[in-house]
């Protein structure tokens, strides 16, 4: 609701927010909080923080400022970092189902089904596990959207392969498109990394090694899509403020994890 207020430029006012809390007083610290965190969102360049576009003017205001506001601000550069490692999040996960796809319609086509009928038998078998999943209410709300994300990339696709007789043609276009989404996400992924060590370098440059960077590593820590893609990509500076993670976990390289979703 909060994202659709802001998306429509509504105010989302303390008679709101109790609708959804239940309790008055609750709803107004929150409300409270909610203001401040606007305030300071407008106030401060969370994105060229993140883009290591660093000004004099914020990193001193950051170094002066008081606790609710440094709380405000960590809390801003983690919900941007977050977002972005449950985006990279969501895209690993769907190249993985597009992976085991292009491998199915290979060995249909092999086993002689039209490659038309291959991939509206994929289509239809995602569709019905995503509508058996809703019903059984065992699906996630992300799990849903992935399904429908894939579904999406093979519609683009089913009219180019009914085009096509040649079974190697067909499977070499799958695999080289597959190869340009795993490229585009390997920068997409690298560029995620960048921005969580910016924000690390903001912090240890405005507080030095205080109780700011033991509240980043801790949410970053806490939360298993941010420790997964930590573990699979790294990131310099997270590694180096938090010496409590066992050193094989350092070791992971990126070009490792990526090798997964080669389609040998």
């Amino acid at each position: 609701m909060l994202l659709l207020y802001e998306k429509n430029g509504l105010e989302a006012d303390e008679e709101l927010i109790v609708q959804y809390l239940q309790d008055r007083r609750t709803a107004k610290e929150f409300a409270v909080y909610y203001d401040l965190y606007n305030k300071y969102r407008s106030e401060y360049p969370v994105d060229d923080i993140l883009e290591g576009k660093v000004t004099d003017e914020a990193c001193t205001r950051a170094s002066e400022a008081g606790f609710d506001e440094v709380y405000t601000l960590i809390g801003l550069m983690l919900s941007n970092v977050l977002t972005d490692i449950r985006c990279r999040s969501e895209e690993y996960k769907i190249l993985g189902t597009l992976k085991s796809c292009i491998k199915r319609f290979r060995s249909d086509t092999e086993s002689g089904i039209l490659p038309s009928e291959s991939v509206r038998d994929m289509i239809f078998r995602l569709n019905a596990g995503r509508e058996a999943g809703l019903r059984a209410r065992s699906l996630t709300r992300e799990e849903s959207d992935r399904i429908l994300r894939t579904i999406s990339a093979y519609e683009d696709i089913t009219e180019s392969v009914s085009d096509k007789q040649d079974l190697e043609d067909i499977y070499s276009m799958l695999s080289d498109e597959y190869a340009d989404k795993v490229s585009e996400y390997r920068e997409r992924a690298e560029a995620t990394r960048s921005r969580t060590d910016n924000m690390f370098r903001f912090a240890e440059k405005c507080w030095g090694e205080d109780k700011e960077i033991l509240m980043m590593t801790t949410e970053l820590t806490s939360d298993p899509d941010s420790v997964t893609f930590l573990s699979r990509y790294g990131s310099e500076e997270y590694f180096r403020h938090n010496k409590n993670l066992l050193l094989d976990e350092r070791d992971l390289e990126i070009e490792q994890q990526i090798d997964k979703l080669d389609l040998h």
